[in-house]
């Protein structure tokens, strides 16, 4: 399901609104990634691949992203996008009960199993 920045972020740290679907790195092979890059080596990957929607970045860069990815101005993107990944993502303990099958076994009179 996409997520858009709006819902996130305040209007004065969005500079240009976009839909996400997953987080990820500036390098991400999944469409509709959002991520955050705070130096300009990042922010070139992230220009670079059309997989990344939505860019947090710090105030200083933000112009620097293309048009067409949605932007976020932040002074710290990456707490920004920890803090996004914890709502997003499940815990491994979530996931783990989510998807631990539960297996129960029984023994049968005769069977030989002690």
């Amino acid at each position: 399901m996409n997520k858009r920045l709006s819902d996130f972020f305040s209007p004065e740290e969005v500079k240009r609104d976009g839909c996400f679907a997953d987080v990820g790195h500036a390098d991400s092979a999944v469409p509709g990634t959002l991520v955050y890059c705070d130096s300009v080596h990042y922010l070139e990957i992230a220009n670079l691949n059309n997989n990344v929607s939505c860019v947090l970045t710090t105030p200083e860069l933000a112009s620097q992203a293309v048009t067409g990815k949605g932007v976020v101005a932040i002074a710290s993107p990456r707490n920004a996008f920890f803090a996004c990944t914890s709502v997003l993502v499940p815990s491994r303990r979530q996931m783990k009960r989510r998807f631990t099958p539960r297996l129960s076994f029984h023994r049968e009179r005769g069977s030989g199993v002690a």
